[in-house]
């Protein structure tokens, strides 16, 4: 059985809909009844526990052979995935497939240095683990959805900085391979998009998919950081953001592997097949990108 933690994610339920699609077994954890909603189907038992609390969750790992561990950027990010590594273990549970974070290190700052921290508490937990590190997300367009519609623009730090973006479809696509195949074991893989993009071209990209015209704003990394925050985002995660998207500017994002093609066998999914699937929620009267709203 496999047990997907946090099943109720954009990646996390994507993974859920591969996997059961497939035949396999899946716990899924998830935080909320709305999330249950989401990933509720065949072969798939959900489950309700709160990452904070082991005692919510731990015992529903009873059973299974491999966990796939997935936590959204939190302050706390590595105190929930310390709790999920050791409650996995106490339960036997195997393998351990870990979504991390591109260019994750202990002498990073923010996220990276986190997702590393949780590697090294995998490694050193004698379970055999598989670390996925993707770019960032191309679905991270949506953020600015409510921008796009009401402004024509999206705004952020990254001047003409280009970035290897990556679709979290192919993410999820890649983590349902690791899970259902030998040969991944110890292995890490570094998953990017097919190419680097800077916003410019991904305006121009939603421009055509869309049928408006829409620009790239670029502002200060402090008007940035004051703009997610008040979008409703945390201090610390908009300031996290705020200090990635600068270091892309700077061309830290830039890069380009060949791991998702090797492991799924086709090229990575281009922004531009991402633009025209997520084109209604860009539109003036398309819905509100929300986690129930593209399922």
């Amino acid at each position: 059985m496999i047990y997907v933690a946090d099943g109720g994610g954009y990646i996390g339920r994507e993974l859920v809909k591969r996997l059961a699609a497939a035949g396999q077994q899946i716990r899924a954890l998830v935080a909320n009844a709305e999330e249950a909603r989401i990933v509720e189907g065949p072969n798939t038992e959900v489950v309700l526990g709160d990452r904070e609390r082991p005692e919510t969750f731990a015992h529903t790992l009873a059973g299974a052979e491999v966990a796939v561990l997935i936590t959204r950027h939190v302050t706390s990010l590595f105190e929930l995935e310390a709790a999920f590594i050791n409650a996995a273990q106490a339960a036997g549970v195997g393998r351990i497939v870990k979504s991390s974070a591109f260019n994750a290190s202990l002498d990073q700052q923010g996220a990276k240095l986190l997702h590393a921290k949780s590697e090294q508490a995998i490694r050193q937990s004698g379970m055999t683990w598989t670390f996925l590190r993707p770019q960032f997300f191309m679905q991270n367009m949506l953020w600015f959805a409510d921008e796009i519609k009401t402004k024509g623009t999206f705004s952020l730090n990254i001047k003409s900085g280009r970035v290897g973006m990556i679709d979290y479809r192919d993410i999820a696509a890649v983590a349902a391979k690791c899970v259902t195949e030998a040969g991944h074991e110890g292995q890490i893989y570094n998953l990017s998009g097919p190419e680097t993009i800077s916003m410019q071209d991904i305006a121009a990209s939603l421009s055509r998919a869309v049928g408006t015209t829409i620009r790239y704003n670029d502002i200060s990394a402090e008007e940035f950081q004051r703009y997610l925050i008040a979008m409703g985002w945390s201090a610390w995660h908009a300031e996290v953001m705020t200090r990635s998207y600068a270091g892309m500017s700077q061309g830290a994002s830039a890069i380009v592997t060949d791991d998702v093609q090797r492991l799924l066998g086709r090229k990575a999914t281009a922004f531009d097949q991402v633009a025209k699937d997520y084109a209604r929620f860009f539109m003036p009267d398309g819905p509100r990108a929300t986690l129930t709203s593209y399922k």
